[in-house]
């Protein structure tokens, strides 16, 4: 089942169509196209789109200053300024500009006339599928330099036309086509700052034959143990070559990138009802005492508690 965006006292949801809800009061309609976090196969894509959404402001619209935690937002005005503050600096952005509010910015939505704009928000994956904990983008010197134009440039004035006529359209793949639609705007998006990109996310996005043998790899392996040096062997490369790589590309020795990902499937094969006892010969650890000691760890809880909490 999707899930709904969460409730906004502000707002109400006035009808449904078949690919989401519209939301609106008697000043602000809110066209969300998705607002959910995709659970997406452990595919190398980066950009986990996690909300596309066209916000009409027909009279003045101010939200309560939030920090975004874990995932950036670009913000393309489409009618009249789209004003706002970033860590308590104020910008005023127009039609055929937008901005890029990143992960720990405080964000503070302050439009006082009409105005129309989209809002895209998404989070960096690395190669496994799993949050990027490293910056994109460095931390730019002030909030101007968040700002960018494409005016001129037919293409992308084009696509963002084309984001706007999505929120209108009844089609029942709409929901899809917008997820991938999202994605192409965001890397299209994020080209004005690619001489700011971090050099470790760049490296992470010019190693894609590594990315996609290992992650091949370890998916194929989840059912049992996979020692380090059967990694490199399979992998073709020294054990050295294979642990810079994954301390570059994933912040992690190989082997604790192998461990995480068994984790990450243990939580989601408990949430789904299965018992410590199951989990830990589907996943082939070596015991259950093991299992339920690096869940613990890796958790905070044990794996009983995890599960009777879902």
């Amino acid at each position: 089942m999707q899930k709904k965006p969460s409730p906004d006292p502000e707002f109400e949801v006035s009808h449904v169509f078949s690919h989401d809800i519209v939301r609106q009061n008697r000043q602000n309609t809110r066209v969300y196209l998705f607002s959910q976090t995709f659970s997406p196969h452990l595919t190398a894509n980066f950009i986990l789109p996690t909300e596309f959404v066209f916000f009409q402001v027909t009279d003045s619209y101010r939200a309560e200053a939030h920090t975004h935690r874990d995932n950036a937002e670009f913000i393309l005005p489409l009618e009249g300024e789209y004003c706002c503050s970033i860590n308590g600096r104020k910008l005023t952005i127009r039609p055929s500009e937008g901005v890029l509010i990143q992960h720990g910015d405080t964000h503070l939505d302050d439009c006082r006339e009409p105005c129309a704009f989209l809002g895209i928000g998404f989070k960096p994956l690395d190669f496994l599928g799993r949050p990027w904990d490293g910056e994109v983008i460095k931390k730019p010197n002030s909030s101007a330099e968040r700002c960018f134009s494409y005016a001129g440039d037919s293409e992308l004035e084009t696509l963002v036309a084309l984001a706007r006529k999505q929120t209108e359209s009844k089609q029942p793949f709409i929901k899809q086509s917008s997820y991938v639609f999202a994605q192409m705007l965001v890397w299209r998006f994020l080209n004005p700052f690619y001489e700011r990109i971090s050099p470790r996310f760049l490296a992470l996005l010019s190693n894609n034959l590594f990315q996609l043998r290992i992650n091949r790899l370890f998916l194929d392996n989840l059912h049992r143990d996979l020692p380090v040096a059967e990694m490199a062997k399979e992998m073709k490369m020294s054990r050295k070559i294979l642990e810079m790589n994954c301390s570059e590309l994933l912040g992690s020795s190989p082997a604790k990138a192998f461990l995480e990902l068994k984790l990450e499937r243990a939580a989601k094969l408990l949430k789904a009802g299965k018992s410590s006892k199951d989990v830990t010969e589907e996943l082939g650890f070596n015991n259950q005492f093991h299992f339920s000691r690096v869940f613990k760890s890796h958790y905070g809880i044990s794996a009983t508690e995890y599960r009777t909490k879902q």
